[in-house]
């Protein structure tokens, strides 16, 4: 930086990724791209649109020699080793949900594996002689099965995994399998109907 503007000898190019050996003297530059590390002696960086080719060899494609229009000041354009996550900074907390975002964060520090909480499975149980799955016919007093579909969608909106359990009938022994069932296969139990003092309401008795 301490050169200043004017006409600057180009002595290598350094790209993203390579392990360089270049030194910068006073009265040089070197070509870098984005994400290089900076070589020794240089302080800072200028903008390629801030500088005017002079001279090139291989038809062009090497530069030997630019122009720099503009002052650079020292730290110009350099990002330092850490400067967005420094060594030892908590980058997420305990409770926090992985998305995207999240997800990035853990890469960009090299992090492939961490403990987490999984969703739990609900399963979703309805109870009832009366109730039928809404699309079949009806009979007699008996009625759709609506709770079920509206526990079901609430679950699935929250992203939960949601297993539909059926609908038991008012004995106990089809409510106890479905039951030992559901606990096979979910977290989570969801019932729906059999829990006032009827006698034909078997989910206090059976739980």
């Amino acid at each position: 930086a301490s050169d200043g503007a004017g006409e600057r000898q180009v002595i290598a190019p350094v790209t993203a990724g390579e392990q360089s050996d270049i030194v910068v003297t006073s009265g040089t530059v070197a070509r870098i791209t984005t994400g290089a590390a900076v070589p020794q002696g240089a302080d800072s960086v200028v903008q390629v649109e801030d500088t005017e080719l002079i001279e090139s060899s291989d038809d062009g494609r090497v530069e030997v020699k630019v122009k720099i229009h503009s002052q650079p000041s020292t730290g110009q354009d350099i990002r330092p080793v850490g400067f967005d996550i420094s060594a030892g900074e908590k980058i997420l907390s305990r409770g926090d949900k992985l998305g995207p975002s999240e997800l990035g964060l853990l890469a960009t520090v090299g992090i492939t594996e961490v403990k987490v909480y999984g969703k739990p499975i609900v399963a979703v149980l309805s109870t009832g002689n009366e109730l039928v799955t809404p699309g079949m016919s009806l009979s007699g007093s008996q009625i759709y099965d609506s709770n079920k579909t509206t526990l079901l969608s609430c679950l699935k909106q929250k992203g939960f995994p949601a297993i539909d359990l059926g609908i038991s009938s008012d004995t106990r022994g089809d409510l106890v399998e479905r039951m030992r069932n559901a606990m096979s296969l979910a977290d989570v139990i969801v019932t729906s109907g059999g829990v006032s003092m009827g006698e034909k309401e078997e989910c206090n008795e059976s739980g």
